[in-house]
């Protein structure tokens, strides 16, 4: 019996549930998302049936769905994947074409429908582009090879994705009508498409850098741009959700990008938890017992079958064996947008709850497994090694990738940070410059540095400069707790110079490794001491300084 409370003590209920079961799910290196699907089979009918769907939840897990896709988009870096974008190509249509097979001939072997069959096809078709790039990200291991190659390959499926969100959002009925409605999607993707590019190119730029300076506006503004494409959209008569993904992609292309990631992550991780609870409040004991037997079976066809494809096709395309199994292991999985497939077929009538339970139980599993394939793909890469060597050769190598190493990271990009800059740039191959302040965007636009904009102080911004491969680290924010992350942070080879503000600041820098704390007080005290002496022995040779000093100051001003 579902309790007499109110939706607002029901709504804390599943937050609070969530929040625990998400607690225990990192724990257990497990991803959220199974966390939130669980609190919505234990509080619903599945299990204690104390909560129910309402329209308020469904409203925000649809605006989940469309968040979701936004933060994907926001994901993914263009520029990151072009050196091996023909490669990935051949990847993903393989696996696509593959699994899609494995899926619709599992379905017939179940005793399946053929409309069934080929919602299981597509099921089986996507791996979890949530689940792989947080995991990954969380490794470091984004930026790697396997990562850049699981990155491209989860991009084709998402394009793939949004069509098929598009055509199921359709009443078309007849092959003719499906005809009809793929063009008139085509047509409405491309020009939702189109605007996103030339925002990004010309618009984009121009707004985020007048209000990121406003932490408030900045955020609402990236919030604003979301809407603003899933209102396109609707209007246009397509899936919100194709909307939201194309405002995310628009907006990864920007260098605030991985600033805005940190600050919007809070509002997205919410609606995507509501998404997902509201996901297990759907399913019923029935629905997710009737084919328990089969999802078991189907979970082991889906994983041997990806990890084949994936690891003998990249494997031909002369990637080292490395490279093939670790890729291959990061994206055995079903995604979370095949619950959004069943959803839809279930709402239109096109399968049925148990075939949705089914489907629910599957995309469980292989996450839950495949999540420790990732977390561990470098053990079960070293167990097996012996075994790979054995199809390695010499004509197999890997493409040379862009990954950032033994650079020299400067962060905060005043006066000081750019003299440092030009040193350093002498000195080292690659400098990554992280900065706060807008007006430093156009300048280090121009210049040979790497840049990111963001506060350092973020996760997001630490992981993108990649501050445990950097050589040479010049800290020039004054926050203690940013630069105490820095020294732990930093790699034990780094030279690591950061500002203290207090002899009690530079102390405890210090014992945690710093080799050089930049005290400005003590700095300015030393100079004044040395112009004062000047002055008092030598009058005019001061004022040549004094002078010296103005035209380096003017100069900096102008430099700005």
């Amino acid at each position: 019996m579902l309790l007499a409370a109110s939706w607002a003590q029901n709504f804390a209920l599943m937050i609070i549930t969530a929040a625990v079961l998400g607690a225990v799910a990192r724990k257990t290196k497990q991803p959220t998302v199974i966390a939130y699907i669980i609190t919505g089979l234990l509080l619903g009918p599945f299990f204690l049936d104390i909560i129910a769907e309402t329209e308020g939840t469904k409203l925000l897990g649809e605006l989940g769905l469309s968040f979701l896709l936004f933060l994907i988009g926001l994901e993914i870096k263009l520029d990151e994947i072009r050196e091996i974008f023909s490669e990935v190509s051949v990847i993903a249509v393989a696996q696509i074409s593959v699994s899609a097979v494995l899926g619709y001939l599992a379905g017939q072997a179940f005793g399946f429908s053929f409309i069934e069959s080929v919602f299981v096809a597509a099921s089986f078709t996507f791996s979890s582009t949530a689940v792989v790039v947080k995991l990954l990200s969380s490794k470091d291991e984004i930026s790697t090879l396997p990562g850049k190659i699981g990155v491209g390959v989860l991009l084709i499926q998402d394009v793939v994705v949004v069509l098929l969100l598009a055509l199921l959002s359709t009443s078309a009925s007849t092959p003719s009508q499906i005809v009809a409605s793929i063009a008139e999607i085509a047509v409405m993707i491309s020009v939702i498409a189109g605007v996103s590019y030339l925002s990004s190119e010309k618009l984009l730029p121009r707004v985020f850098r007048k209000v990121s300076e406003n932490r408030q506006a900045f955020f609402i503004h990236g919030v604003t741009w979301a809407f603003l494409f899933i209102t396109l959209s609707d209007s246009l008569g397509v899936s919100t959700e194709i909307g939201a993904f194309f405002a995310g992609l628009s907006l990864a292309q920007l260098p605030y990008s991985h600033e805005l990631i940190e600050e919007i992550r809070p509002l997205t991780d919410f609606f995507m938890a509501v998404f997902f609870i509201n996901i297990g409040l759907g399913l019923t004991g029935n629905a997710l017992s009737t084919y328990m037997v089969e999802a078991f079976v189907a979970a082991s066809i889906l994983m041997i079958g990806k990890f084949a494809v994936l690891f003998f096709t990249i494997d031909r395309l002369k990637f080292t064996p490395e490279t093939s199994l670790k890729s291959a292991l990061n994206l055995s999985q079903m995604s979370e947008f095949s619950l959004i497939l069943g959803s839809l077929g279930v709402s239109k009538g096109l399968i049925s709850p148990e075939i949705f339970g089914f489907i629910s139980l599957t995309m469980i599993i292989t996450v839950g497994f495949s999540s420790y394939f990732i977390v561990f793909n470098e053990k079960i890469y070293r167990r097996f090694e012996h075994l790979l060597a054995r199809i390695d050769s010499e004509a197999k190598k890997d493409v040379d990738v862009d990954v950032l190493e033994d650079h020299a990271l400067i962060i905060g990009y005043d006066f000081i940070g750019r003299r440092s800059a030009e040193i350093l740039d002498d000195a080292y191959e690659r400098v990554m410059v992280v900065d706060r302040n807008s007006n430093n965007v156009n300048r280090l636009s121009r210049s040979s540095y790497e840049y990111i904009y963001g506060d350092f102080g973020h996760g997001e911004i630490r992981n993108a400069s990649q501050i445990d491969k950097a050589d040479f680290i010049l800290s020039l924010v004054p926050d203690i707790n940013v630069n105490r992350k820095i020294v732990e942070e930093a790699s034990p080879e780094a030279a690591v110079f950061v500002k203290g503000d207090s002899l009690e600041d530079a102390t405890e820098l210090y014992d945690l490794g710093a080799h050089y704390v930049i005290q400005k007080n003590e700095l300015v005290g030393e100079k004044m001491g040395e112009y004062l002496k000047l002055y008092l022995e030598d009058e005019e040779l001061f004022h040549e300084e004094v002078k010296r000093d103005k035209e380096r100051i003017e100069w900096g001003d102008r430099s700005v």
